[in-house]
């Protein structure tokens, strides 16, 4: 007769382990997996005044974002891991900075920022690709009224208006978390990233800014859309989404300005920084609107 607790003890004891070892190394590998899969965010808050209400709203965004899934990184920390001081930190020197340049790990900083005019707020995020070294989105609210008692100060607001706060941090954080999640809004077939890249015009002629997009839409490889445009008297700016990197657009654009019969640092000037290009022109030609005019009164 098979004597059950021997089978017992020999599966138990002997089997069990490899079994419990096989389980842990297939649970480690998954979260490896989910780990590695994970976008890594850091959350820059560049409210200007009303800190503290910008504070509120950056960690309501954090707290959304961390829910659906993206590692949120601590910002001192990362900040003094790349030698940055985080107390002089401005937009600018941080992307322009060696160390976030070179970084090996993939984050995207996502620059928040809070607007406070007389009873009304309005709450902004860019998101920024340190790989791509370029902007690839940016999402903005409506503006929403402020519940402002008499004789209110910044405290107060942020006391009155907690809620509100942070259902906008909530929602901005939602709709930036969705579109990062958007593979295919965010790189092209190739896995390329498709930076939002914004361009301003100044002072072209209206001919001038045809030709020169014309041949930034029709000609330039790795070209998807243009959004956002806004003409602002002599100023034309508009959102360039591409995924080509900004040394190749800064050769194509210099070309297609030599094409339409501009010449660099004479007719024009052209400055690239992150996800930004300016391009403005010199040497402009003005026209009198009357070349004769009224020689009796005025001679």
């Amino acid at each position: 007769m098979i004597d059950m607790r021997i089978i017992f003890m020999k599966y138990f004891i002997f089997k069990r382990p490899a079994m419990i070892f096989g389980l842990a190394f297939i649970c480690y590998f998954i979260l490896a997996q989910a780990s590695e899969a994970r976008t890594n965010l850091l959350i820059v808050d560049e409210s200007q005044q009303y800190q503290g209400i910008g504070k509120d709203f950056s960690e309501a965004a954090k707290t959304r974002l961390s829910r659906m899934g993206y590692t949120i990184l601590n910002k001192t920390k990362k900040l003094q891991a790349l030698g940055i001081i985080e107390n002089s930190v401005t937009r600018n020197s941080l992307l322009q900075s060696n160390a976030i340049r070179i970084a090996a790990d993939e984050v995207i900083i996502l620059f928040t920022n809070v607007m406070v005019s007389r009873n009304k707020i309005r709450v902004s995020a860019e998101a920024y690709s340190v790989a791509a070294q370029s902007f690839i989105l940016s999402w903005s609210l409506p503006s929403e009224e402020l519940y402002v008692p008499e004789n209110c100060d910044e405290a107060c607001l942020r006391i009155n208006n907690d809620r509100l706060i942070s259902r906008l941090g909530e929602e901005i954080g939602d709709s930036i978390g969705n579109m990062l999640a958007r593979e295919n809004g965010v790189t092209d077939e190739s896995g390329q990233t498709i930076a939002a890249i914004e361009i301003e015009l100044i002072d072209f002629t209206e001919n001038e800014k045809l030709q020169l997009l014309d041949l930034m839409t029709n000609e330039f490889p790795k070209f998807y859309r243009v959004s956002k445009t806004r003409i602002y008297g002599p100023r034309h700016t508009l959102t360039y989404h591409s995924s080509a990197n900004l040394m190749d657009l800064h050769k194509w654009i210099l070309v297609s300005l030599k094409q339409i019969g501009l010449t660099p640092n004479i007719d024009f000037d052209l400055i690239i920084s992150a996800g930004r290009i300016d391009i403005r022109k010199n040497n402009i030609m003005l026209v009198p609107k009357n070349q004769t005019g009224d020689t009796l009164r005025f001679n």
